[in-house]
Order: C-alpha cells, then structure tokens, then sequence
C-alpha cells in the first residue's frame, strides 16, 4: 500500500504515514488523513492541486464544469498545476470544460496524475496536459462519445450509431448455411426471426440525433490540443485513432501504449513517476477508495465526485500526533 502502513524516517517533514489499512477509521480521520496526503502531493509537486474523485459509477457533468469554474474563480491565477484525476469519463464537453479552465487559469505546466484510470472523457482531460504522470495501472481509453439513453443510462454513442452496420455484418457473416434450406430461404428465415425484432427496437430518431456525435469529440480535442500548439495535422491523426480504430469503449490504454504509438508523438509527454510522487499517489488514490467503500457498505448510493483545488501557500500543514508529555 506504499507509504501508507509504514514509516519513513530520516527526511524532514515526513514522519509517521498516516495508516488507511485499519477498519476501524471514522470518516472524519479518513478525511484528515486525505488532507494530509493532499498536503504532500501538493509539496512534491510544487504546485497548486486540483483533484477530480469519481467513485465507480459517477460520470462527469456540467455540474462539475461549473465546480471547477468556481474554484479558479475564488483561487484566481496559479503558476503551476497539477490535476489528480481518477475518472470513467462522462460528459466530453464538461470534459473539454474542465482541462480548458485549467489552462486559462494557469500561468505554467499543466500535471496530470492518473493513478487507475482516467477513461473515455477523462482521457481528453489527460491528454491536455503538458506532463502525462501515469501509475504501472493507470488506464486512458478510447475518446468515442458516451450519451445519457432515455431507457439505459449512460451508454457509448456507438451503440445507438453502429446498429445497422452491426445487423448488416451479422447477415452478411451468416450467409445462409448452416440448415437443410437453400442459402436464401436460410436468410430470410434469420431476418425474419433475429435481424428484424433487432432492427425494430432500433430508434431512428436517435440514430439520426446522434449520428455526428464522434465528429463533436474530435471537435473538442482540436481545441484542447490546439492550446497547447500541437499541430492540426498530428491532432487529427491521433483524434481519428482515439475515436474510431479501437474496438470497444472500455478498451484500456497503458503509459507504454502511449508512449510508443506512434500518433501519440508530440501529444503528450508521459513521465514515469518518481517513487516519492507513485507514492503519494496511489496512496491518495487508496484513501479516496476507502473513503467511497465504507459509505457503500453502508447502504449509501455512490456520492457525487470530490472535486477541490488546493494551493501551496494556504494548504494545511500535514497533521503530526503530538509526542507524549515527558513525566520524568
């Protein structure tokens, strides 16, 4: 668990590590230990910190757009900034609302850490950082649009745009064998009885309402990587791979993929963390999911995200237990 059950000793200011791994923690000592672990992240890296939590199942919104935008609102200008971020993705404007706040409000280098993950959406929040700072888990994914369906939820544009051509694929591999029929009453058996009852739960007024969205995220990542004057040609080589050339939504990119695909070139730079900051930040992750666990447990729904921005200068101190009295 890192530094997290353990002592380091022998450099200034480190001390005791607060300890996540006990069960008995109440939620106000998991919230000072989270303070405390802010506080050094906030030391190491030099620099102000946004942090972006979302527990399993919570999506970013505009809501969170208009947090954040608060937040810099009361901080005002910071010279350098890093953005903790722990996300499944969500609304890719909001996306695109967040990572376009931090530049404007920030003088220098934009961090981003990702300790676990930073998917679909999250992964334009990452890839407008100037620094990519990734874990030996930390997973970006692909950038196709996700939707909030009238009937399921959240779910990948692509499930609604790639309905015909999944139901032309299904006919065209089917080809008619596989009974004592001739080929073309085998196939219009499989339309009858399978492709049609699909095609008719298809809705063709979000089909057609949708049918642009990817074209909507390549929009977006221009103008992200735009501010960081990566050129339009290589923007859109790498755009065009995020949004269409892996298969599935949930597929996972690691530090290594990035670092050597080449479309990845001149996007951004993915650094390998020091122990020191791998430290800090998965243990900061750890007590975050801590945290989120035990409200679960409880029978609580999963909370909003915890969205906050800290600066170096106002920051508490990390918290040190008091040494007991001498009575000598």
């Amino acid at each position: 668990m890192g530094t997290l059950a353990k002592r380091k000793a022998g450099k200034e200011g480190t001390g005791s590590q607060p300890n996540i791994a006990r069960g008995d923690l109440t939620d106000d000592e998991i919230t000072l230990i989270i303070r405390e672990l802010l506080g050094r992240l906030t030391q190491v890296q030099r620099s102000s910190l946004l942090y972006l939590f979302y527990p399993d199942n919570v999506m970013m919104t505009k809501r969170d757009g208009i947090r954040v935008y608060n937040l810099f609102r009361g901080c005002g200008q910071v010279d350098n900034l890093t953005i903790f971020l722990h996300s499944g993705g969500g609304d890719i404007a909001t996306a695109y609302d967040i990572i376009n706040l931090c530049r404007q409000y920030n003088k220098g280098k934009i961090t981003v850490m990702v300790p676990q993950w930073g998917m679909s959406a999250a992964t334009l929040v990452a890839l407008g950082a100037d620094d990519l700072v990734m874990s030996k888990i930390a997973k970006l994914g692909p950038l196709d649009p996700v939707t909030i369906h009238p009937k399921f939820g959240w779910i990948q544009v692509r499930a609604i745009t790639d309905v015909p051509k999944v139901l032309e694929d299904e006919l065209h591999r089917f080809k008619g064998g596989g009974g004592d029929l001739p080929p073309n009453e085998m196939m219009s058996l499989k339309c009858e009885a399978i492709i049609k009852p699909m095609a008719q739960q298809a809705d063709p007024y979000l089909h057609a309402a949708y049918a642009r969205t990817s074209e909507v995220a390549k929009i977006y990542g221009q103008k992200v990587f735009s501010a960081k004057r990566v050129s339009k040609e290589r923007a859109a080589k790498c755009l065009e791979h995020l949004v269409t050339v892996y298969p599935i939504h949930g597929y996972e990119l690691d530090a290594v993929e990035i670092r050597e695909n080449p479309v990845f070139n001149g996007v951004v730079n993915v650094v390998t963390p020091s122990k020191e900051q791998e430290d800090h930040m998965m243990d900061l992750l750890m007590a975050f999911l801590v945290l989120d666990q035990k409200h679960r447990q409880s029978g609580e729904e999963p909370r909003a995200p915890l969205i906050d921005l800290l600066n170096p200068e106002t920051i508490r101190k990390p918290i040190r237990k008091k040494p007991p009295p001498d009575r000598r």
